[in-house]
C-alpha cells in the first residue's frame, strides 16, 4: 500500500466530517442540536430514496460543571476540542435507516448495520486521538472507509431513483444482498 499524506478530513470533528463527506458526495445533510442540556446531536443523511438517522452523544465526564452550564451552540463549538482532550468520548447512541418507494417507507436493517459499523470504527479511532504518524494513518483509513460506504449508498440511491418505475425496490434488494454478505463473513 502506498504511503499518502493524510487528508484535511482527519482534522474535522465527526459532525463536520459527516457534513463535509455528505456534501462532497451529494447526500443531503441535516443537523439538529440537542436541547435541554443533553450532550447529543441528531444527524440525518438523506438521498432521493433513503434516510439514515444518527444520534451522536458525548459521554459526560463526572466533575465537569462546564458541560452542565454550556448552551447548545457553545457545546457544538467545543465538542471536538473536548473529545481530543479526553473530556468525554463521542459515541453513536442511535442509528436507523429507511428507504422510501413512492408512499411506502420500510426499514433497511442491514444498511443501518453497515453504516453503524463504519461510523463506530471511525469514532473509536477519532476518540483515541491522532498520536503521531501511525494515528494519522489509522484515522485516515477509517475516514476513507466511511467515505466509500457513503459513496456506495449514494450510488444505490441513484440506481433506485432512476429505476423506480421498474417495479423493483432496489434498496430492499440491497438489504438482502448486504444481509447475506454479513452472514457469510460471520461464519
Amino acid at each position: 500500500m502506498p504511503i499518502e499524506f493524510p487528508s484535511r478530513f482527519i482534522q474535522l470533528s465527526p459532525i463536520e466530517l459527516l457534513k463535509s463527506l455528505s456534501t462532497a458526495i451529494g447526500i443531503q445533510f441535516y443537523l439538529e442540536e440537542s436541547q435541554f442540556g443533553l450532550l447529543k446531536t441528531s444527524l440525518t443523511l438523506a438521498g432521493a430514496c433513503f434516510v439514515v438517522d444518527l444520534d451522536l452523544e458525548t459521554d459526560a465526564v463526572s466533575g465537569n460543571e462546564e458541560d452542565d452550564e454550556m448552551d447548545g451552540d457553545t457545546r457544538s463549538e467545543t465538542a471536538g476540542q473536548q473529545e481530543r482532550e479526553g473530556k468525554g468520548k463521542l459515541r453513536l447512541s442511535k442509528i436507523s435507516s429507511s428507504h422510501v418507494r413512492g408512499e411506502v417507507t420500510a426499514k433497511s436493517e442491514w444498511i443501518a448495520k453497515v453504516i453503524k459499523a463504519v461510523v463506530e470504527e471511525y469514532l473509536h479511532a477519532w476518540n483515541e486521538g491522532v498520536k503521531g504518524w501511525e494515528g494519522q494513518v489509522e484515522l485516515e483509513k477509517r475516514v476513507r472507509r466511511l467515505e466509500a460506504e457513503l459513496r456506495t449508498l449514494k450510488e444505490l440511491d441513484e440506481v433506485a431513483e432512476t429505476s423506480g418505475t421498474s417495479g423493483v425496490d432496489w434498496f430492499e434488494e440491497l438489504d438482502v444482498v448486504v444481509k447475506n454478505l454479513i452472514l457469510l463473513e460471520e461464519r
